[in-house]
């Protein structure tokens, strides 16, 4: 049986984005140490994280309110009314260092509005250079798919129920606490 061009394409692009999914389960491989997306990455401070707001939307302020799930953390968002009242793009950041912790960007933003989740995490995983993502379940039942680097930082993929306001599917960027300093003593 002759394989098109169109079938064989397809069936070596699965081939590899198995591949490369077996390397990050297996811990072969890592992604980028900074990983930049859209213009925001962990660390960033937060005025360059409020430009980078005003770029991507054109929105003149930043709209600047307390996280509700971290006391010393404030969210930075694109809209004048609040963050937590629907779909927004949103960055938090510490309060002290005012270093950006957590990323928050709705699928919207990439276009990616009609799109299967699958499609769009393959896709991601391409452009953004990220060896692999696994598959998973969030607690309410919903697939969604996660990387987590040894650099220090996890990408989550679809919709993320911690997040009190979110009812989208977004990538979620996140700084991965250090565990170097555990001690079971």
């Amino acid at each position: 049986m002759m394989l098109t061009k169109g079938v064989y394409l397809k069936k070596l692009f699965v081939g590899l984005f198995l591949f490369a999914f077996a390397f990050v389960n297996f811990g072969f491989s890592s992604g980028p140490k900074v990983l930049k997306v859209k213009g925001f990455y962990l660390g960033m401070s937060s005025q360059e994280a409020c430009d980078e707001i005003h770029k991507l939307t054109g929105t003149p302020n930043c709209r600047i309110e307390q996280s509700p799930l971290k006391e010393e953390e404030s969210i930075m968002s694109s809209f004048s009314n609040s963050v937590t009242s629907g779909s927004t793009l949103a960055v938090f950041f510490n309060k002290n260092s005012l270093r950006v912790t957590h990323i928050l960007i709705p699928l919207t933003y990439f276009g990616a509005d009609r799109i299967i989740l699958r499609e769009f995490t393959e896709q991601f995983v391409i452009k953004y250079n990220i060896p692999g993502m696994e598959a998973r379940f969030n607690s309410e039942g919903q697939l969604c798919y996660l990387y987590k680097d040894p650099n220090g930082y996890a990408v989550l993929i679809g919709s993320e129920p911690i997040i009190p306001w979110s009812n989208q599917e977004l990538v979620t960027i996140t700084e991965i606490p250090k565990t170097n300093n555990l001690n079971f003593n």
